[in-house]
């Protein structure tokens, strides 16, 4: 109608005496947008799927209520809902381009098994969507993040037998707990484009009602080892953090080796032994002093060594000679001395002495009878390194028990004496 009709129909009226009331409409206070109303039932959902900026209108004022949504807006909604979670990785459809505003929500949901291509390559994210597409792709949103949806009904859609069969499921599910009411006469309409007001019902109910499913602890087990001062035990953990501790295994204790000598004792000066835990991963060794061995008692069995003086590079012998001699058919005796000094030549059995000897890393000599005498028993041949310092350093004997014996197989314990080395000047 022209501006100048519109007049003159004022005009006429006017004659008449009619007068003509033009009504604008006018929204409601506190209403955000002009086409919807506080008393659409959609009313709240658009306001809540707005204001927590899961939805927007398509203008300013304009929500478009009976409008369509395309399949990617339908995704950045539930991306959106999600928290829009970090993404990287390329998205599989070549339809979709980066920088679009649905290309990460696409990402997410095709790798979380939200939403599937129309092909292998191909999403179409312009496409329009229906009910039941819609209804599956929430479902499975709810089903990926852990939720649950409790019923409040029993029964199904009055179309259910029409509903797709990838839909079924979703569909009955969500009409149970609420989130779907269906249309008029009580039908789905799984076929029919969802609207932007379906939408936002679907989504605000869905967001109130469903829940987080009931934890079930799922422990995995760790086997934690006794070792020689812990006990062992079986650890279960569970994702969740929770955890507990059972099947207690008591401590092992140390197994210590045999004692080894680390330092020989002189005369005056105590030595020391050692043993290792031979248990994997313990290394834990336990010392002793060995006392000092003093001056030998008058009628004390007795090896000593005789002392010598020598400069770098002289070759000298050393006597070994048992004194109160208690009778032995057999010895395993090791020689003992301060290799940054010393240089051993040879070990010999003295002359007169009968039975079998070998010099090897230890002088070893048996034989079928036990020697009682004094004297001399062995001949020690050595030579002072041509760098060695000058000053002390002293020659002993090392044996263990049981390896002097008596021709009864009788342990024979001696006292060691060492010698005494002065490395002189040349």
């Amino acid at each position: 109608m022209s501006k100048w009709v519109f007049k003159r129909i004022v005009d006429v009226l006017a004659v008449l005496g009619i007068t003509l009331s033009i009504v604008v409409p006018v929204p409601a206070e506190g209403v955000r947008f002009k086409d919807v109303g506080t008393s659409d039932w959609y009313y709240e959902s658009v306001e809540y799927v707005f204001e927590n900026g899961l939805m927007k209108g398509v203008s300013d004022k304009s929500f478009d209520p009976e409008g369509n949504l395309t399949r990617g807006m339908c995704v950045t909604i539930l991306f959106r809902v999600a928290g829009e979670p970090e993404m990287s990785g390329e998205v599989k459809f070549t339809d979709v381009k980066r920088g679009e505003y649905y290309a990460l929500p696409v990402l997410w949901a095709s790798n979380s098994g939200i939403v599937y291509g129309r092909t292998e390559t191909s999403f179409v994210p312009d496409g329009t969507i229906t009910r039941g597409e819609f209804s599956a792709m929430l479902f499975r949103y709810i089903n990926a993040s852990g939720l649950i949806l409790r019923e409040i009904r029993s029964g199904s859609p009055s179309d259910v037998e029409k509903i797709p069969s990838y839909a079924k499921d979703a569909v009955c599910s969500m009409y149970r707990s609420g989130i779907i009411n269906g249309r008029e006469g009580g039908v789905f309409d799984p076929d029919a484009f969802i609207t932007r007001a379906e939408t936002a019902a679907m989504i605000e109910r869905f967001v109130s009602t469903a829940e987080e499913k009931p934890h079930v602890h799922s422990y995995s087990e760790t086997v934690v080892e006794p070792t020689c001062t812990t006990r062992g035990y079986t650890l279960h953990e569970c994702a969740c953090g929770d955890s507990y501790i059972d099947g207690y295994v008591e401590l092992l204790g140390h197994s210590f080796g045999e004692w080894i000598v680390t330092k020989e004792a002189t005369v005056t000066e105590s030595g020391e032994k050692a043993r290792a835990c031979s248990r994997p991963g313990c290394g834990i060794v336990e010392t002793e002093p060995i006392p000092a061995t003093g001056p030998s008692s008058p009628d004390e069995p007795t090896l000593a060594v005789s002392g010598a003086e020598a400069a770098p590079g002289e070759t000298f012998e050393l006597i070994v000679s048992v004194k109160n001699n208690p009778g032995f058919n057999a010895f395993d005796i090791g020689i003992v001395y301060d290799e940054t000094f010393l240089s051993l030549n040879n070990v010999t059995i003295s002359e007169g002495i009968s039975g079998q000897f070998i010099f090897g890393k230890y002088a070893v000599w048996i034989n079928d009878s036990d020697y009682t005498s004094d004297g001399p028993i062995l001949v020690l041949s050595f030579t002072v390194k041509n760098n060695a310092p000058i000053g002390q350093t002293e020659v002993t004997l090392a044996f263990e028990e049981g390896d002097i014996s008596n021709y009864d197989e009788e342990d024979v314990s001696l006292k060691v004496v060492p010698g005494i080395i002065d490395v002189v000047e040349p």
